[in-house]
């Protein structure tokens, strides 16, 4: 749990971010050195790992209350004249999502015979499959990758150098649905790979489902952090709720886990905009961690 807790301290430090006044947006090219250096470090040490996270990932991920394969299920039966989608795993534990939805998709007798579903998974740990020397698997309708190794805080560009090698096109795929269960919240700028993530989706139907994360302001000073699972469980939500896309929050009141989950839909080309920049970068130190 120590190696855990390193990387929450340092999303906890490293998302403040500073309001801007007219149109100044969140912007990963903005990301000073520092910053830069501390993702590359975090993800160099993961990507040493060949081993998954405790937890692991499941075959069937639940938001909203409904498995993710009844969103899939009905953006295709949506969209008759679209016969390619892609579907995108964002910290997929042992891929055993990708696995489970080409299972459920499968199964489903009421899904056109001619389309061909793209499920990505991706981890930052080593043990995905390496695709300059084999072929993705086909199950029935669908392609399922495993990718390893992959820098998820700088998403746009690793897409751009692993579509080529999967033989896909990258000026051509764009994500129909991509879904992040309890990976965010460990990344050093979730914010700025939630708007990666969502600039990805495909204009007007593409989806996205994840749990919540910490996101503290400049304007808050550290010694001031959120006492009540209320105040923690809606932090992502007040940055959201300041820029263009559209979602939707499930807070379940019964529910122990500290951070809500939340919908967004890509209403259109445009993408993502968050009227914030990253802030400034303050030291703390919490007893059983190390920096």
């Amino acid at each position: 749990m120590k190696f855990l807790n390193v990387y929450f301290l340092q999303c906890y430090i490293l998302s403040l971010l500073l309001s801007l006044p007219l149109k100044a947006y969140l912007d990963v090219s903005k990301r000073d050195d520092l910053l830069k250096t501390l993702i590359l470090d975090t993800f160099t040490e993961v990507a040493k790992s060949k081993t998954g996270w405790i937890e692991g990932g499941k075959d069937v991920y639940y938001f909203l209350q409904a498995a993710t394969s009844e969103f899939i299920t009905a953006l295709i039966k949506d969209r008759p004249e679209q016969k390619e989608f892609f579907l995108l795993d964002l910290g997929a534990g042992l891929f055993q999502w990708g696995d489970g939805m080409a299972t459920a998709i499968n199964k489903r007798k009421d899904l056109p015979a001619d389309i061909t579903v793209h499920i990505l998974s991706v981890v930052g740990e080593d043990f995905g499959k390496d695709y300059s020397k084999e072929s993705p698997e086909r199950n029935g309708k669908c392609i399922v990758y495993k990718i390893g190794k992959f820098p998820i805080e700088n998403l746009i560009e690793a897409f751009k150098e692993i579509l080529p090698v999967l033989k896909l096109d990258p000026k051509s795929v764009m994500f129909d649905l991509i879904v992040s269960q309890w990976t965010f919240l460990h990344l050093i700028d979730p914010l700025g790979t939630l708007v990666q993530a969502y600039n990805l989706l495909r204009p007007t139907t593409g989806l996205m489902l994840m749990h919540g994360f910490p996101v503290f302001f400049e304007s808050a000073h550290l010694e001031q952090k959120p006492e009540s699972s209320r105040a923690l469980k809606e932090s992502v939500v007040d940055a959201l709720a300041l820029g263009n896309g559209p979602f939707l929050v499930y807070n379940n009141p019964n529910s122990s886990e500290p951070y809500v989950q939340f919908f967004m839909r890509r209403q259109d080309e445009q993408t993502l905009n968050l009227p914030l920049s990253y802030g400034s970068i303050a030291q703390e130190h919490i007893p059983g961690t190390t920096t």
